[in-house]
Formats: structure tokens, C-alpha cells, sequence
């Protein structure tokens, strides 16, 4: 229960608690009885599902931050997309590494994760990974076609 996680946080045993994949209106019934208010909300989020009320909702909040899982989305709708990939092209990078991109200029935290040994070690290796990232800029105006359809689409 959340009551039991605030007392982890009064024991001194954990700093922060958080919560995963909960909507607005969850987070609303939350609020109502919790004494500490959640870290972060934990949720996928991506280019092709960018959850822009929950987002919002969470940054109205104050004090709470939004991390994105599956920020590279799966398949042709992620690392394979089209418009992901001429961006990177454009920017010599990935699309792992403009995904990313994405996501922290939506201001969200990204928790790219891999099973690939090379994409792992490349994630290790995180001087190559900032400069990979935060060397180039991207206008979101580059996913039009993203941003038009105001569909989300779920991967996890």
C-alpha cells in the first residue's frame, strides 16, 4: 500500500517513492490520502505515445518527475520509423540516439534498456552516449507526422 511505502520513507530506509503507470486520475486519487507525495510517475512514453495530458498533469503537480520506459518505442514504430530514421541520418547519430533525444526535449527522464551486447556496452559507455545525445539539436517539428495523429500507441 502506499501508507506502507510512506513509512519506508519515515524508517530512513528509502529517500524517494514513486508510482508506475498510473493515469491522471489515479495520481487525483492518490493525492487525496497520501502524506508524501510521489517522485515520480514511472510510464511508457515515446515519440508515437507521448501521453502529453499525463505529462502535463504531472508537471502542474509540482514536485513529482515523469520517466519514460520503452523510450525507443519497438519496431517500425521506434528504431525502424521512417522519420526517426532520416533525422538521425541528417544528424549522423541513431535513432536510439535521436529517440533519446526526443524524450529529454519533452522533459522526461528515458530509461532505454537493450538485450543487444553492443547496444549494452554502448549504453555503459556513457561519455560516448551524452556526446552522442546532447551534441546535436532537433526541432520536435522534425516528427510531423508523430504529432499529428494524436494516437498513442502502446508497445509494452
Amino acid at each position: 500500500t502506499w501508507q506502507a511505502m510512506e513509512a519506508l520513507v519515515d524508517a530512513g530506509l528509502v529517500k524517494s517513492i514513486g508510482i508506475s503507470n498510473f493515469n491522471v486520475q489515479l495520481i487525483r486519487d492518490l493525492l487525496t490520502y497520501a502524506r508524501i507525495k510521489p517522485a515520480v510517475n514511472q510510464v511508457e512514453i515515446h515519440p508515437f505515445m507521448r501521453q502529453a495530458r499525463l505529462v502535463e498533469h504531472t508537471k502542474a503537480i509540482g514536485d513529482m518527475h515523469t520517466s519514460a520506459y520503452s523510450p525507443l518505442g519497438n519496431g517500425k514504430l521506434g528504431l525502424q520509423d521512417e522519420t526517426v530514421l532520416k533525422i538521425a541520418k541528417k544528424h549522423n547519430r541513431t535513432a536510439a540516439n535521436v529517440m533519446i533525444k526526443w524524450g529529454i526535449q519533452y522533459g522526461v527522464s528515458v530509461l532505454p534498456k537493450s538485450v543487444t551486447p553492443e547496444r549494452i556496452a554502448e549504453n555503459a559507455n556513457m561519455s560516448v552516449v551524452l556526446f552522442s545525445i546532447f551534441s546535436f539539436k532537433y526541432v520536435f517539428s522534425g516528427f510531423p507526422s508523430l504529432r499529428s495523429s494524436g494516437v498513442d500507441l502502446a508497445f509494452a
